[in-house]
């Protein structure tokens, strides 16, 4: 394996190797140390971002499902109220189903909980 040489500022280097000799640690041990805590730093945050990014969106689902709901309960309330609410799904009003499409039939197993 060839090693690759990078070039850093003289001072720097002086300043690391009087440090690393303060320290009794081999200044090679010290630098594959900080650039691997570099690599692992920057991939925490750019998890951290996606979660964050993730979080966020979660919050903005629950907030417009939140209003969804509280809406069709308005208009439910304002509709049984009128005596205009029935539990047939021939008589449930297109306010309050959902995305306008008629309420499903109960069928299969689900039937039996009924009995």
């Amino acid at each position: 394996m060839d090693k690759a040489h990078i070039q850093i500022d003289p001072d720097l280097h002086a300043e690391l190797k009087a440090y690393c000799d303060r320290c009794g640690i081999r200044f090679i041990n010290f630098v594959e140390d900080a650039l691997e805590q570099a690599i692992a730093f920057e991939e925490i945050l750019d998890k951290s971002e996606k979660a964050d990014r993730v979080l966020n969106q979660a919050t903005k689902n629950m907030q417009r499902s939140f209003r969804h709901g509280f809406h069709v309960g308005l208009v439910a309330g304002v509709y049984l109220a009128q005596g205009r609410l029935c539990s047939s799904k021939d008589c449930t009003p297109p306010e309050l189903s959902y995305r306008n499409e008629p309420n499903k039939v109960v069928t299969g197993p689900q039937m039996s909980l009924f009995k």
